[in-house]
Order: C-alpha cells, then sequence, then structure tokens
C-alpha cells in the first residue's frame, strides 16, 4: 500500500480562510492609512497657505479692523481663506485670525487651518 503525498482538502480550506481574513485586515489597515494621509497633506497645505498669508500681512500691513474671504488655487485644490482682524491685541498690536479650508468645505465652516498671529 502506498502512501499518499500532500496536504488535505481541510488543510487547504483552512489555509486559505486564515489567507483570506490576513487579507482582508491588511486592505482595511492600508484603505485608513490611505485616507489619512490625504487628510494629512490638505491640512499641511492648509497650514502653509495660513503661514503665507499671515506673512503677507506683515509685510503689506492690514487696515485697523475688517473681515475678508479669499480664494487661493494651490496644489490642483481651491482654498477659502477668512480673514478676521481685530485691533485689541496687547502691547498695541493687532489680532490676526486665518481660517483656511477646501473651498466646498469652508462653506460649511470646516476648515483644516486656524492661525492667529499678532501684528504692529
Amino acid at each position: 500500500m502506498t502512501t499518499a503525498k500532500g496536504f488535505t482538502l481541510l488543510e487547504i480550506m483552512i489555509a486559505l480562510t486564515i489567507f483570506a481574513v490576513m487579507s482582508a485586515c491588511f486592505l482595511t489597515i492600508a484603505s485608513n492609512h490611505v485616507g489619512n494621509a490625504g487628510y494629512l497633506e490638505d491640512k499641511t497645505l492648509a497650514m502653509m497657505i495660513a503661514a503665507n498669508e499671515a506673512n503677507r500681512l506683515r509685510v503689506q500691513g492690514l487696515p485697523d479692523s475688517y473681515a475678508t474671504r479669499q480664494y487661493e488655487t494651490m496644489a490642483a485644490r481651491e482654498w477659502e481663506i477668512h480673514l478676521d482682524t481685530d485691533s485689541g491685541g496687547p502691547f498695541g498690536t493687532r489680532k490676526a485670525t486665518i481660517k483656511v479650508g477646501l473651498k466646498a468645505d469652508a462653506a460649511r465652516g470646516n476648515y483644516l487651518a486656524d492661525l492667529t498671529t499678532f501684528l504692529p
């Protein structure tokens, strides 16, 4: 009598089940990572735009008190910049609050970056 060599059907089915479960877990983790990376990229770009706007205000100056919305294109995305200034800062400075978000999200009040700076 010869003995058969190889795996049984039950062993193969168990191995495939383990592989399927591990693959599903890996795909879920990879999907979450890609979504987080996109959000962090948008948040980083929004902070860069807010910092650029703060530097522009330092160079050009600003009136005592006003609020404005501007739109800018950066990295193939439309951004909304909301600027609100107040003359009540410490030591005679003026407070400028800059909020930046994607144009579609900012219309609903969802901003990715919120930067407050004091200008002379």
